[in-house]
């Protein structure tokens, strides 16, 4: 015997068919319907200003982190000295460079497959080397203002071979640690 809360197929069509013959006034404004479907798309299709503005701000926490570690353009590190630099130094300008572009950005792109929504991960996909050129040249100019300003001789802002290096590193590797990252997560998710 059934329950009276259990419904059959038929009470299940009449409830929808009523459902669609209901009076067009209990409809919602047209104007709110509309910001409902403005919101969605912006959710599912966001534009890559905001993810980028998203990014800048990861990178912003991640890049300050680094810098507990390892020296950028004579800021940091925490405790004074080379920190994991002097590991690299002593190759010169051109590894040094490559090494320390690349272990400022691949943080912030390994965090933004971690907390990005599915949205903006797609859209960062797409425009990966535009987004972390952006985010390197950002960093950069931060990092030469800041370092022109707290420091008496300015690390390697001169150095051109080490300012290509860091530069062509940090948009490479940030967008490749982003890339494989996601391909990780795609693979423990499926």
């Amino acid at each position: 015997m059934k329950k009276k809360s259990e419904f059959d197929e038929s009470t299940w069509k009449n409830e929808f068919e009523q459902f669609m013959n209901a009076d067009q006034s209990i409809l919602p404004r047209p104007e709110l319907s509309q910001g409902i479907c403005q919101t969605v798309h912006q959710e599912l299709s966001p534009s890559f200003r905001s993810v980028l503005k998203k990014l800048a701000l990861l990178q912003l926490f991640s890049g300050s982190a680094t810098l507990l570690f390892c020296p950028q353009f004579g800021i940091g590190p925490w405790g004074g000295g080379s920190g994991i630099l002097g590991f690299v130094e002593p190759y010169g300008p051109l590894i040094c460079g490559a090494f320390c572009g690349a272990f400022f950005l691949i943080f912030s792109a390994i965090f933004s497959v971690l907390v990005f929504s599915r949205p903006d991960r797609k859209k960062l996909a797409g425009n990966s080397l535009l987004a972390f050129t952006s985010i390197s040249l950002f960093s950069f100019l931060l990092l030469s203002l800041i370092s022109l300003m707290v420091s008496h001789h300015p690390h390697h802002t001169v150095d051109l071979s080490f300012v290509t290096m860091w530069f062509v590193s940090g948009v490479l590797m940030g967008s490749l640690a982003f890339h494989v990252t996601a391909d990780i997560q795609t693979r423990i998710q499926a």
